[in-house]
């Protein structure tokens, strides 16, 4: 229930943003002072809207030892491609096989992570059958029950740095995104962790048939 939740509400964001640019996007706005007029710049631009879907693997280290190990995400992300970068938002939840989270699994709970998140990419190039370029993400996380209340008021954030590769056609590609990942746990507390994950997966590319 709360993937559905996470899900929905990114999704409604997403498009909401993308609805109300295309109805804006051709809005003037006249100055009174000097009787001119210009055309607002909005989402309408983008090339092509992304539908971004894979999974990894990797390795975690948490000042937290016990929590240490290795870790499986899969992820689904929502961009917009304007000639060389797409910006968008994304959910990954975190499989966590650590000595900590297997005992806790045992027991009923867990200490996986749900991490919402603003992702952004700079490509080498515009359009072509192959490209490679940086990602970043940053965002917040859920870990274990938390994902079962947006209202958590620990603060938990993180920031990850990757390069990406994409390789197939004009509308599907593979991409592998190798990435080196850095968590905060409570402001105050001594909860860190350092996460190296290469996660591989598939895009989907819709053309803005309005440009």
């Amino acid at each position: 229930m709360k993937k559905i939740k996470l899900i929905s509400i990114l999704i409604i964001v997403f498009l909401s943003t993308s609805i109300f640019a295309q109805r804006t996007d051709d809005k003037q706005i006249t100055h009174e002072s000097t009787g001119s007029s210009t055309t607002n710049s909005s989402f309408e631009d983008y090339d092509d809207l992304i539908l971004s879907g894979g999974f990894g693997a990797g390795a975690v280290v948490s000042t937290n030892i016990v929590n240490s190990g290795a870790v499986v995400p899969y992820s689904f992300d929502f961009l917009l491609r304007y000639g060389h970068q797409n910006v968008g938002l994304g959910l990954t939840n975190e499989i966590y096989l650590t000595p900590e989270n297997l005992a806790r699994l045992a027991f009923g709970s867990s200490s996986n992570t749900t991490k919402v998140y603003f992702q952004y990419e700079l490509n080498l190039f515009k359009k072509t059958y192959f490209n490679i370029g940086l990602s970043g993400q940053f965002g917040a996380f859920f870990v274990g029950d938390e994902r079962d209340s947006l209202e958590s008021s620990k603060s938990r954030y993180f920031g990850n740095v990757g390069v990406i590769t994409e390789i197939g056609t004009k509308k599907v590609t593979l991409f592998v995104r190798p990435h080196l990942e850095y968590k905060s746990y409570d402001i105050g507390s001594w909860h860190k962790e350092i996460l190296l994950v290469a996660n591989v997966g598939l895009r989907f590319k819709i053309p803005n048939t309005n440009k």
